[in-house]
């Protein structure tokens, strides 16, 4: 997948994307270690936000847990 070209829906059709046919979605691991299911509820902004390491968006692992966009595994 190339950052430039992908997709930043979670399981978009015909276009690469982070994707899973589970149930509960893709799993994602942060740097710490810590392991989530990513919810298609999840908007493309988020999605960009969780692949950047410096993009300054106001995006907190917190508050994705919290409105559910990402699921503990």
């Amino acid at each position: 997948m190339e950052f430039d070209t992908m997709s930043f829906r979670v399981n978009a059709t015909n276009v690469d994307s982070i994707s899973s046919y589970h149930p509960r979605g893709p799993l994602i691991c942060f740097a710490d270690g810590a392991v989530f299911h990513l919810s298609e509820k999840a908007s493309e902004t988020e999605v960009r936000a969780l692949l950047t390491i410096a993009g300054e968006e106001r995006v907190t692992r917190q508050n994705l847990i919290t409105r559910g966009i990402l699921v503990g595994y």
